[in-house]
């Protein structure tokens, strides 16, 4: 995605600090414990785009420990993976981690089972998760980790990137552009709590200063946002007067994420478009999640938020849908949205800017046709969807796969989705349609490319938000 950036450029990368906690005794010395856990925790967060730093001796006094601590205070880490290399006296735990939230203490397995106990880790894990909980109860976010194998690479793998992505998404900029549209007030929040929760900051723009800039662009900014829309499109059915209203919205967009440092934005779609030009902004609200920042339609703030936590989780544009169909033959449910889908998410067919349908259905016979969309049809694959709720801390989310479905998606943006999944367990239509009722889901279902399902309740723990329960439909007679 040319032009964008991922969460706010202060964040910086992750940061892990890896320290070591033994008896003198026992046989971590001899036995290269720390030194292969630093090999390890190196390789991972390299594959990671992580740094680590790591104390470079064992430590087996409080003196040792409080060094340690302050040292890794200044490095400015944002996690510390504690191993318990043998055992350790309880003493050295609490000062190492007495500044540090967000905490993994490993335990390592016993390089032999004959002779005498050569660490006596497991004790030594168990010493310091109990000293911990003790003294700072659930104010330390804590995690547990095992061996020295790939399970462990994958378990810190895991936490590398949601502790990555709460990072990024903290400190970002959020606009609301014009807010809500008229009675779609399922799709408000509540400002205060929704920023505390996620760390964001919402920035209200009025939909007429994108007006203002997209009247007053400049033809030498304008011609490469239209060239991107022309070769982008492989199909183009609207007037060039469409294509051209379409370039200085996305102009306007451009010029507003710059203005405001802006990281997302949610934009009011309609009615005042249609009063403005006729059009409907949805090619340029495509076009922007591509190529500057993450767009969510009709003035979806938490949308706008999910969207971008799914361009940070998977590197690729995110895109918005409501869910329009259900087939019982394929266990699929289409999601759709009226032309907003981002280039870089069309099947082979690929994307075709093309009058708007919604816009235009009453229309008169001969009557001038309003536009843009941009229809597409999904490519098929691994997708996650996000529902973040009105106050920032509780999300809803669904793993599922794009597949072919029982026919193609209605005109627009959309595509079939099947193998829904919640916490790796089956989730049925009936399922889908009686958590929509019990938790009153908003209708708006922000859409990532990938399975991240694993990596956001790994967030939700860290940030102390909820991920909601899939709900049996078959237990439930009423909602």
């Amino acid at each position: 995605m040319a032009d964008r950036t991922l969460g706010p450029a202060s964040a910086g990368p992750l940061t892990i600090g890896l320290a070591g906690l033994h008896f003198p005794v026992m046989g971590a010395r001899e036995h290269g414990i720390f030194e292969t856990a630093v090999a390890l925790v190196e390789r991972t967060g390299q594959a990671e785009r992580c740094g680590v730093v790591s104390w470079p001796e064992l430590l087996s006094t409080t003196e040792d420990a409080v060094k340690a601590a302050r040292y890794f205070g200044e490095q400015g880490i944002d996690f510390l993976l504690v191993q318990a290399s043998s055992l350790a006296m309880g003493d050295t735990i609490a000062p190492l981690v007495e500044n540090f939230d967000r905490l993994g203490v490993w335990v390592v397995d016993e390089p032999t089972y004959d002779g005498e106990l050569p660490l006596n880790s497991l004790t030594g894990y168990n010493l310091c998760v109990s000293k911990i909980r003790n003294l700072y109860g659930e104010r330390k976010k804590l995690k547990w980790f095992w061996g020295a194998g790939t399970d462990f690479e994958a378990r810190l793998a895991a936490t590398i990137r949601s502790l990555a992505a709460l990072k990024s998404l903290r400190g970002s900029r959020i606009a609301s552009i014009g807010g809500v549209v008229p009675t779609f007030d399922n799709l408000e929040y509540r400002r205060g709590s929704f920023e505390k929760s996620l760390g964001v900051q919402i920035v209200e723009v009025p939909l007429g200063r994108l007006f203002e800039a997209a009247e007053k662009a400049p033809p030498a900014a304008l011609e490469p946002i239209r060239a991107t829309l022309v070769s982008q499109a492989r199909c183009i059915r609207v007037g060039t007067d469409l294509v051209d209203d379409t370039a200085r919205i996305c102009y306007g967009l451009q010029s507003i994420r710059y203005e405001e440092n802006l990281d997302a934005c949610a934009l009011r779609c309609w009615p005042e478009f249609q009063e403005w030009k006729g059009i409907a902004p949805c090619a340029a609200v495509a076009w922007s999640n591509d190529h500057c920042m993450p767009a969510a339609c009709e003035g979806d703030t938490p949308g706008a938020v999910a969207m971008l936590l799914g361009s940070i989780l998977s590197g690729t544009a995110a895109t918005m849908n409501d869910p329009v169909a259900l087939d019982r033959k394929t266990a699929t449910v289409q999601m759709w949205h009226c032309g907003p889908g981002p280039a870089s998410w069309a099947d082979a067919e690929g994307q075709c800017l093309d009058y708007h349908h919604t816009l235009n259905r009453r229309s008169e016979p001969g009557s001038p046709r309003a536009g843009v969309s941009s229809d597409i049809r999904f490519a098929n694959g691994p997708v996650t969807m996000l529902r973040i709720r009105a106050g920032g801390d509780s999300h809803f989310v669904l793993e599922g796969e794009v597949v072919s479905g029982p026919s193609a998606p209605y005109p627009g943006s959309g595509g079939w989705i099947g193998n829904l999944r919640m916490s790796d367990k089956p989730v049925s239509l009936e399922d889908l349609l009686q958590m929509m009722a019990e938790y009153g889901l908003e209708h708006h279902y922000p859409v990532m490319r990938g399975h991240h399902g694993s990596v956001l309740t790994e967030m939700a723990a860290w940030a102390g938000w909820k991920i909601l329960p899939r709900i049996d439909s078959t237990e439930h007679v009423l909602a």
